[in-house]
């Protein structure tokens, strides 16, 4: 009885705490993969594939918004419309691409299961998600709506804070049945891993391979991973593996300067078809961009004035076509 346990459980004992870290594992999964099969379809073939997932988002963002404001439907119903909605639109973006997530996925995901794991077993512990990012996804739970005048008492300290983020863990909590508080945590090292996986493509891509970014080897998804996480110079524990939605934000304006940066590729070289391509996908991540918390108005209006900016300082942009595309991307 007093026999100590093997070195193997023992160790595997500082990764698992609780039954609860699968479910939330298998939780966020579900969303990932729900969001990731809309953005999939919404996106199109030609889509910035590491970043689908925040096309699915948007699309999340507008049927929440949209159906729970303006016609207060409530969010079960919503929650399911877009479960059917993801499947449908899984199978036809698959059927129509051959596949749904970017080369190198499995790969760096199986790098960072240990981290994973261990982030599952994360509860509350910062001051602001007892006070907002656990507390009002737990009344969206409860009151199956937006706050409003007639449950307001309920609400947190920042009830009329943008929804985005919370939206996130409503749908991981509804899947797991009981609010899921490692998702935000979870979230964030899969987006995380994402903006690594497209890092380790790009360093794969001008170190002098040729064609397209293909599937990176596994030490580049491990460099990938280490410069999105651990060398990350704003990757701090308290941050990065809580419910906060800084990561998500810093995620977020990251692909929004990549698809600036293409979309400004592509019209130098004047491919019209690409331009459309990336301007859309450009504004459906400011629509999860904006929604995200109220600072990031200041983050949305930088990063088009970046490219405003840079257009009208590079000689082969034609700035008159630059123009025609910011309806795209600002109106949503």
């Amino acid at each position: 009885k007093d026999k100590p346990p093997p070195p193997m459980i023992e160790y595997l004992g500082n990764f698992i705490d609780h039954s609860g870290q699968i479910t939330a594992l298998i939780s966020v999964a579900i969303v990932w993969v729900g969001l990731t099969a809309l953005g999939a379809f919404i996106g199109g073939p030609k889509r910035l594939q590491e970043a689908t997932p925040f096309f699915g988002w948007a699309a999340v963002s507008i049927v929440f918004t949209l159906g729970g404001v303006f016609a207060t439907i409530s969010f079960t119903k919503m929650t399911m419309a877009l479960t059917a909605l993801a499947a449908l639109a899984g199978i036809l973006a698959y059927r129509r691409d051959g596949s749904l997530f970017p080369a190198g996925t499995i790969r760096i995901l199986i790098l960072l299961l240990p981290l994973l794991v261990l982030v599952s077993a994360m509860v509350g512990s910062q001051w602001d998600e007892f006070t907002d990012w656990l507390f009002t996804p737990r009344q969206l739970l409860q009151n199956d709506s937006f706050p409003n005048h007639t449950n307001k008492h309920l609400s947190g300290a920042l009830a009329a804070y943008p929804f985005n983020w919370h939206f996130i863990t409503y749908l991981a909590s509804r899947v797991s049945g009981q609010l899921a508080e490692s998702a935000g945590a979870l979230v964030n090292v899969l987006l995380l891993s994402s903006l690594g996986l497209y890092l380790a493509k790009l360093i794969q891509k001008e170190s002098g391979q040729p064609g397209p970014m293909g599937n990176p080897r596994w030490s580049l998804c491990a460099l990938g991973a280490l410069l999105a996480i651990p060398l990350n110079p704003t990757f701090a524990q308290k941050v990065a593996l809580t419910s906060y939605a800084d990561t998500s934000t810093a995620v977020a304006v990251a692909f929004a300067a990549i698809l600036g940066w293409q979309l400004l590729s592509a019209l130098s070289e004047e491919r019209k078809d690409e331009v459309r391509a990336v301007a859309f996908q450009l504004s459906l991540i400011l629509v999860v961009l904006i929604n995200m918390k109220q600072a990031t108005l200041a983050l949305f209006l930088l990063v088009v004035g970046a490219i405003v900016l840079t257009g009208l300082r590079d000689p082969k942009v034609r700035f008159g076509d630059l123009l025609r595309q910011l309806p795209i991307i600002i109106i949503p």
